[in-house]
């Protein structure tokens, strides 16, 4: 029974069932190594000039419209 679910389980690894997915952890680890590497007053930063530029890209837009 047991090596039977380690058969099933061996299989889908080798046929590649699970390839490709991500799990929660798999998030957590991602978003700690960034974390580690920018520091949070870098990645508040970066989102903030992000931001900016989409309002500033919005306001174009609509200036354009205008003219």
């Amino acid at each position: 029974m047991i090596t039977n679910r380690i058969l099933m389980i061996t299989n889908k690894i080798a046929i590649g069932e699970n390839m490709g997915t991500f799990s929660i952890w798999h998030w957590i680890i991602v978003l700690t190594v960034i974390l580690l590497l920018f520091g949070v007053g870098r990645i508040s930063n970066i989102m903030s000039d992000l931001a900016k530029g989409i309002k500033a890209f919005k306001k174009g837009l609509q200036d354009d419209e205008i003219e």
